[in-house]
């Protein structure tokens, strides 16, 4: 699972998981069942896909998901279901549900 990303390492991309972390930095991509954050604080730093319950990304990315569907829009997640909101409108789907770009 991938998502290509050409935001600003300034932006404030959140991931949580489900003990209860909330990881600030630039979301770089998500592959291979797993989500990579770029930190000012740690560098970059891999997450299991399986593990996180929460995508916020502060841009506009590209995204893929499972089904081949491609978009581009801002990431967010509302009650456990992730929100791709772009020019065509709102997509809805599940974080496991995101797969390349």
């Amino acid at each position: 699972m991938l998502i290509a990303l050409s935001s600003a390492v300034l932006s404030a991309d959140t991931v949580e998981t489900k003990d209860g972390s909330r990881l600030v930095g630039t979301v770089t991509k998500i592959d291979g069942g797993n989500v990579t954050l770029l930190t000012s604080y740690a560098g970059e730093i891999t997450i299991k896909q399986s593990d996180v319950v929460s995508i916020t990304t502060d841009s506009a990315v590209a995204v893929r998901l499972a089904s081949g569907t491609r978009t581009d829009g801002k990431v967010s997640t509302e009650g456990g279901a992730v929100k791709i909101a772009g020019a065509d409108g709102v997509i809805s789907t599940s974080v496991d549900k995101v797969a390349a770009s």
